[in-house]
């Protein structure tokens, strides 16, 4: 089952005990979350290359995201936290707006950890 969008008994624990910032725990990535990955970020690539413009690229060389697995917060804020300031917080799911904005003013930005299944992978 792992972090899978919809199907994560952490999250839902999360949910159910009204946490709203959690932890990655990234042991609960299962094999399937990590393939999902690696073939959504191939088809992005794909995507990016012929739709993004280059200060999109460029910012996403810069986090230096794996595209066999997926990112550990905790790296991603060590690439983007010198260079922006802002950190990714894990978060349980939706965030209200004056939460959202709070943590936007102390250059936090919150982000759902779950990976989609494979075969949501066109979903937006």
């Amino acid at each position: 089952m792992g972090l899978t969008t919809t199907k994560a008994p952490y999250i839902e624990q999360a949910v159910s005990n009204g946490e709203m910032y959690i932890t990655q725990p990234y042991e609960l990535y299962s094999v399937e979350n990590h393939d999902t990955w690696q073939r959504l970020f191939q088809r992005m690539q794909d995507h990016w290359s012929r739709y993004a413009n280059q200060r999109f690229l460029d910012g996403l060389d810069t986090l230096c995201f794996e595209p066999t697995h997926v990112p550990r917060l905790e790296d991603v804020n060590k690439f983007m936290a010198p260079r922006t300031g802002f950190r990714a917080k894990a978060v349980s799911g939706f965030v209200p707006a004056f939460d959202f904005f709070d943590c936007l003013s102390r250059r936090e930005f919150p982000t759902t950890i779950t990976i989609r299944d494979g075969q949501s992978l066109d979903y937006l």
